[in-house]
């Protein structure tokens, strides 16, 4: 779509009131960096004051990566959930990945009485994977 005829469009819909249009997108820009700020605040403020917590959780993932990677683990379950995720058009995640987040969502709530959601549990499980790929003494990502 042009520009220009998006923006021809806006203020028709505004009844030619720019000033309105104006106001509305200041607006919805604000709220957007706020629900942005707020989201990194309440990120760092959960790390700092569960730093310990979460360093160990990001040592939990390096098991269940190993696990996944190289045990005996029967996947059938995440790869139904993984079949889902595409059939809902959502981007694929590998099914012993959606394993290890799994069983770090449990690990996180029972063991340590952290309530992550899944995009935070992928990003420590991701991280640590990537860690590990990265290292040339470990096994994973070869």
């Amino acid at each position: 779509m042009d520009l220009s005829k998006l923006l021809s469009d806006l203020v028709t819909l505004f009844n030619g009131d720019i000033a309105s249009l104006v106001v509305t997108i200041l607006i919805v820009v604000v709220g957007v960096v706020a629900a942005f700020a707020l989201a990194a605040f309440r990120n760092s403020e959960l790390y700092r004051t569960n730093a310990d917590k979460l360093d160990l959780l990001a040592e939990y993932a390096a098991n269940w990566i190993f696990l996944a990677q190289f045990g005996e683990i029967d996947l059938t379950e995440w790869e139904a959930k993984s079949v889902a995720r595409i059939d809902e058009g959502l981007p694929y995640v590998d099914p012993r990945m959606l394993f290890v987040i799994d069983q770090l969502g449990k690990q996180a709530n029972e063991k340590l009485g952290l309530h992550l959601n899944a995009l935070e549990l992928l990003a420590i499980a991701e991280r640590k994977y990537q860690e590990l790929k990265a290292d040339e003494t470990s096994p994973v990502g070869q």
